[in-house]
């Protein structure tokens, strides 16, 4: 990585990044009132699947994590920008001794946080804190409904019964709370048992089954990825996510739209923050980074992140520059960097979901 006065680190091989086609204005940049930001990578479970989890006991990755004091300053300044939003994660956020400090710090400057966790690590203090400083939700993922199933995902005997133990801290005190799955190979069967279990606690519940490569280039995880065919026919039982699709389809996409490399909200609605204090347009795209340990976040929002979603594809005839299916494809430049070291080259895999999509809506007319 090589690292500029302002703040902006880079991956040296990539050109298209150094030679940014377009510079907007910093007037160009609207008022981002939504973030993400991960408190630590490392997380006490060992998911089969997991993007990012690194071991809980890796003291070189805890001593390169930011510390509280500098977690207060960029809390500080995103509060100061107008953040209204914040989505805490990890690796699992809970891990840090030292999360009630930072959580509190958060609420304390108006922020509206959820906080997603695995849920293992609640304890009664944890529970009574979000009774004083209301989270707007907690997040806990069930990686099964069956302890024979949860603990063949975690790979951490008796993780199931601790989650369990969480998520009824949480519902005795009335925090808010929902119930999702990441729905692999390991545990596709309990699906539907899971979100029956959820309506037996009373929370939402909702699932995802799109799993990404490792942002550290290992691709084991995604071997455990359902087939596009079984995604999509999860997917489209679910009249709520069929009716997003339709909304997003209704949208055009103008020539010049489509030269642009980020076509999401990332960047311009969002953007994220690693445990290290890098800043990116998102979760996945890290290739960009603004370094807000030695930065302010200002300059990454008036300067860094306009010239990063501003960027256009460096190459014509790309599959997503043509592509009909595109307002439905789950892939992005974050999601092509990390399977295919190329961003502007999604890879077969998203190309078709998005065209069994589109099936799916194509029968519905």
């Amino acid at each position: 990585m090589t690292s500029t006065t302002s703040g902006i680190r880079e991956i040296p091989a990539q050109d298209w990044l150094r030679e940014l086609r377009s510079t907007p204005s910093p007037d160009a940049m609207s008022l981002i009132v939504s973030a993400s930001m991960e408190f630590t990578e490392r997380c006490n479970l060992r998911c089969a699947h997991c993007y990012i989890n690194q071991p809980a006991g890796d003291e070189a990755i805890r001593a390169r994590e930011l510390s509280i004091k500098e977690w207060d300053r960029i809390l500080g300044e995103m509060a100061d920008s107008g953040l209204l939003w914040l989505l805490v994660t990890g690796g699992e956020c809970l891990l840090r001794p030292d999360f009630p400090e930072f959580y509190v710090s958060a609420k304390k400057r108006g922020l509206h946080i959820t906080v997603f966790t695995n849920g293992t690590l609640l304890t009664p203090e944890i529970a009574d804190l979000f009774v004083e400083y209301p989270p707007w939700n907690v997040e806990i993922t069930l990686y099964g409904a069956t302890e024979q199933t949860y603990e063949c995902v975690t790979r951490v005997p008796g993780s199931y019964a601790r989650c369990l133990q969480g998520i009824r801290l949480l519902l005795d005190r009335g925090v808010a709370l929902a119930l999702k799955m990441t729905v692999l190979d390991l545990n596709e069967a309990e699906l539907q048992a899971g979100e029956q279990l959820a309506a037996t606690f009373g929370t939402k519940f909702r699932s995802d089954a799109v799993l990404f490569s490792r942002l550290d280039g290992d691709h084991r995880g995604i071997a455990h990825r359902l087939t596009p065919e079984q995604i999509v026919a999860i997917e489209s039982s679910d009249d709520r996510r069929l009716q997003g699709w339709e909304k997003e389809c209704s949208k055009s996409l103008e020539g010049a739209d489509r030269g642009r490399l980020f076509l999401c909200g990332a960047g311009r609605r969002t953007y994220h923050v690693s445990a290290y204090g890098d800043l990116s347009p998102c979760m996945l795209a890290r290739w960009a980074r603004y370094d807000l340990r030695h930065n302010p976040l200002s300059d990454a929002l008036k300067e860094f992140l306009p010239r990063v979603v501003g960027q256009m594809r460096t190459r014509r005839g790309t599959p997503c520059e043509t592509c009909e299916w595109m307002q439905l494809c789950p892939g992005c430049p974050g999601w092509a960097y990390c399977e295919t070291g190329d961003p502007e080259m999604p890879g077969e895999f998203p190309c078709r979901v998005a065209q069994l999509r589109y099936q799916v809506l194509e029968s519905r007319a």
